[in-house]
């Protein structure tokens, strides 16, 4: 099996993949929230659930802030392009 376990029901949405890419650059819901102007609850609310649902953690939560784990970056590269691809048919 490899990094992530996908579960046969799953119900990832773009807004979960976008919160995680900021996360990721931010390291900190916080900071997120205040750049994406929703909530820090949601944010966090919505990253557990995703973890949940795939079954591993995406961070490592620690003092300095929120770290990718492997599965975190493995997911962030796999959604990037989505993302990227999404948002190109925004601007169309």
């Amino acid at each position: 099996m490899g990094v992530l376990a996908y579960p046969e029901v799953f119900a990832m949405t773009l807004l979960q993949m976008q919160y995680v890419r900021e996360v990721c650059r931010c390291k900190s819901t916080l900071k997120a929230s205040q750049t994406l102007n929703v909530s820090q609850s949601a944010i966090s609310s919505s990253i557990k659930l995703l973890e949940g649902e795939l079954g591993v953690a995406l961070f490592e939560r620690t003092s300095k802030g929120m770290i990718p784990t492997t599965a975190g970056e493995v997911f962030l590269a796999g959604s990037a392009a989505i993302l990227e691809q999404t948002e190109a048919l925004e601007r169309e």
